[in-house]
């Protein structure tokens, strides 16, 4: 279930922030290889759109934590659940 919800949001974030129109209907992973000076400006752009998206007090966990993700410097493997919460 875990891995759903992962995939999920991160169609959600894919969809809602990124242009997805010229490389059709999935998500191509790169594994550890750099960006390309395209890519790269693509994901400065969705962390400014992501940054403008608003949150309420309880939810700015999720905010830093998804920020994270978008920058690079987080997993969604790193999500906190109940199951870490504890």
């Amino acid at each position: 279930m875990a891995t759903t919800i992962e995939c999920d949001l991160a169609t959600i974030l894919y969809h809602s922030l990124f242009d997805t129109s010229y490389e059709g209907d999935y998500m191509e992973l790169k594994g550890n290889e750099p960006l390309t000076e395209e890519e790269q400006e693509e994901m400065t752009g969705a962390l400014v759109k992501f940054r403008s998206w608003h949150f309420r007090d309880e939810e700015f966990w999720i905010a830093d934590a998804l920020e994270a993700i978008l920058a690079g410097r987080g997993y969604y493997k790193h999500l906190p659940s109940l199951a870490t919460s504890k």
